[in-house]
């Protein structure tokens, strides 16, 4: 059915009331996607009589001297340039969702609800180094999506924090085995709840399906859910 309509390829998240369907039409899981989180504000809770514990607060907050957020322009060709990048890191052996100017622009800047908000990442020089999304809940900072190369990621995620504030904590989501997720933790992120599985399903006999199937290939943000708003 997948190959009549021209489909190489169907993932997602599923719920568990999808997967009897799914499993039964050849689909499997790839890989886990997990939210990983960084806090921003010292959570003291019985050691909040501790005269000045809330100054150690300071510490985790991100500071960026090099680098900022600016918002997204219509079309903007920066977007396309970092995604150019983010491309030639993964030497043609990345799966991901195609992230350019014209997608960014119809995705998140002419959205219905325009909660999710599209910025570049540059350098003080004006270089771009990454491109995101954006979204506030409550005291929460979403990062929707986010691309750079492997040499930026640390800088990119730094200019975020240093931009998020009225936040207690930053909230990134990505595929477990791609390699993004080996250096979060070296930026104050950490894995949060039981992940979820990928679930991939391919046409039958498609060449395909063993790239597919790799789940470390897998590039998987909260980008890929198509929603206007997660909240």
């Amino acid at each position: 059915m997948l190959a009549d309509q021209g489909v190489d390829v169907m993932f997602g998240t599923p719920s568990d009331l999808n997967r009897g369907p799914l499993d039964r039409s050849g689909a499997s899981d790839v890989t886990a996607v997990g939210r990983y989180s960084r806090p921003l504000k010292l959570a003291v809770g019985p050691l909040a009589g501790i005269p000045g514990i809330h100054r150690l607060s300071w510490v985790l907050q991100p500071r960026s001297y090099r680098d900022e957020l600016q918002p997204m322009l219509r079309n903007d060709r920066r977007v396309d340039e970092v995604w150019q990048g983010f491309i030639s890191a993964h030497h043609g052996r990345g799966i991901a969702t195609v992230r350019s100017a014209e997608f960014y622009t119809w995705r998140f800047l002419d959205s219905p609800s325009r909660q999710q908000l599209p910025y570049v990442i540059t350098s003080r020089d004006g270089t771009p180094i990454g491109a995101c999304a954006l979204q506030r809940l409550g005291r929460r900072l979403i990062i929707v999506d986010l691309i750079s190369s492997p040499a930026s990621i640390g800088r990119c995620l730094t200019a975020i924090g240093a931009n998020s504030r009225g936040s207690n904590v930053v909230d990134l989501r990505l595929a477990l085995g791609h390699w993004t997720t080996k250096r979060l933790w070296r930026h104050g992120y950490f894995l949060r709840d039981k992940p979820r599985m990928l679930n991939v399903m391919t046409p039958a006999g498609s060449e395909l399906e063993q790239i597919f199937r790799d789940g470390q290939r897998w590039y998987f943000t909260w980008l890929e859910s198509d929603m206007d708003s997660l909240d």
